[in-house]
């Protein structure tokens, strides 16, 4: 798996000092990576490239409040080009777990 950089400045300026904020913040916004990740995985199952279009899109707000500039570009490439082969839907999917991981490591 990569290693994709996170920058949690927008995160920590948003909460301040306020850690319990922090963590419920981040531990809603994993439940709704998950619920991302599931819409993701059945789209691509079904081949159903509308329904994929719309949550990459709605994606592209969540990457970028982390500036995960990767996981940000390859989203990009997806949207515009939804007939995708299975090596850049691994690679997403790849880069898609590591920022879930990422986030939810905060939590602990």
């Amino acid at each position: 798996m990569r290693k994709l950089k996170l920058d949690y400045t927008y995160i920590n300026e948003v909460c301040g000092d306020e850690l319990e904020f922090k963590q419920n913040l981040l531990s809603t916004f994993v439940s709704e990576l998950e619920k991302d990740r599931q819409q993701i995985n059945s789209a691509f199952k079904d081949n159903n490239d509308d329904e994929l279009k719309k949550v990459l899109h709605k994606l592209k707000y969540k990457i970028n409040l982390f500036k995960a500039n990767e996981l940000l570009k390859t989203v990009e490439r997806l949207e515009k080009n939804i007939t995708i082969e299975k090596h850049d839907k691994d690679i997403f999917l790849d880069l898609f777990g590591e920022f879930t991981d990422q986030i939810s490591k905060q939590l602990k």
